[in-house]
């Protein structure tokens, strides 16, 4: 079986810059990766809620017809999120614990 899974990200909206974000856990806990789309980082647990990540998650996918190949190792719970002309936000709590955007909250991006 592969150690990765490799897919092509590809940015058919209208957008100027669409970004992608993959997120997920495994046995050594959450997984992020990296903006360049094969290197997972995996965020250490801060003494305080909501800090920032730490390091650059946002993986662009360029124009509208621009995409990326990235390579997701084995993660379970993944996730792969999408964001037009400016990256998501995503923050860190104790434990470590992700605290992802809300869909609900636009001000929260």
């Amino acid at each position: 079986m592969a150690d990765t899974l490799n897919i092509v990200l590809r940015n058919e909206s209208p957008a100027a810059q669409l970004y992608a974000h993959i997120t997920g856990s495994d046995d050594k806990g959450i997984v992020i990766m990296s903006a360049d789309g094969k290197t997972p980082y995996r965020p250490t647990s801060p003494s305080d809620t909501l800090q920032p990540l730490g390091a650059d998650c946002a993986i662009p996918l360029g124009g509208t017809g621009g995409s990326r190949t990235v390579a997701i190792p084995r993660i379970s719970g993944g996730r792969i999120w999408f964001c037009k002309d400016k990256p998501l936000s995503f923050f860190v709590n104790p434990g470590p614990a992700l605290v992802e955007p809300s869909a609900t909250n636009p001000a929260a991006g």
